[in-house]
C-alpha cells in the first residue's frame, strides 16, 4: 500500500471531495483503468490512475489517448501533480514521455521511495502568438513533507464525508 490505502478506496476516495474529477479508460467495451484529479489549492490538484494489466497488453491504444486526457484532467488547474515509487522506472518513463517533471527531492511514503512530478498548464502569449513557458510550482510545495500533504488531504476528505 503505496499511499495507505486499498486500491478500492483509493477509487471510491474523490467522490467524497468537492470539485474531484473521476473517469474511466475504456478500451473497447472493457474498463481498463481509472484516473481524476482532486483539488489540493486554488490552482492545484493531485492527479491519479489506477490501471490493469490491459493498459500494459494494451500500451499502443493507451498512449494515444494520453495527450487528451491529461488535457482533460489538466483543465481548470494551474498544475497538476502526485508522486510514483522511484523504482517505478516504465511509470516515470511515461510521466516524462507526458510533459511531466520531476522534482530533485525524494521523499518517504508509508516506507517507499517517492519522487514527486508536476505538470503546469501552458500559458497561451498573445504578444509572439506562442505559448510561454509553464513557471514551475515547486516553492509551494517544496518544504512540506508527504506526510503533511497527506495529512492535509485526509483533513480534506474527512470533512466532505
Amino acid at each position: 500500500l503505496i499511499h495507505g490505502l486499498q486500491p478500492l478506496e483509493a477509487l471510491t476516495e474523490p467522490f467524497a471531495v468537492d470539485g474531484a474529477h473521476t473517469y474511466t479508460l475504456m478500451l473497447d467495451e472493457t474498463p481498463i483503468g481509472m484516473c481524476g484529479t482532486v483539488p489540493i489549492e486554488e490552482s492545484g490538484a493531485r492527479v491519479w490512475l489506477l490501471g490493469t494489466h490491459w493498459i500494459t497488453n494494451n500500451f499502443r491504444p493507451f498512449l494515444r489517448g494520453c495527450t487528451e486526457t491529461i488535457a482533460l484532467l489538466q483543465n481548470g488547474y494551474e498544475y497538476i501533480e502526485n508522486f510514483v515509487p522511484a523504482d517505478h522506472h516504465d511509470t516515470i518513463m511515461w510521466l516524462s514521455w507526458c510533459g511531466f517533471v520531476f522534482d530533485d527531492n525524494m521523499y518517504e511514503m508509508h516506507g517507499h521511495t517517492m519522487m514527486r512530478f508536476v505538470r503546469c498548464t501552458p500559458q497561451h502569449n498573445d504578444v509572439i502568438g506562442g505559448f510561454t513557458r509553464p513557471v514551475m510550482h515547486w516553492a509551494t510545495r517544496k518544504d512540506t513533507r508527504v506526510e503533511d500533504v497527506k495529512a492535509d488531504n485526509r483533513r480534506t476528505v474527512t470533512q466532505h464525508l
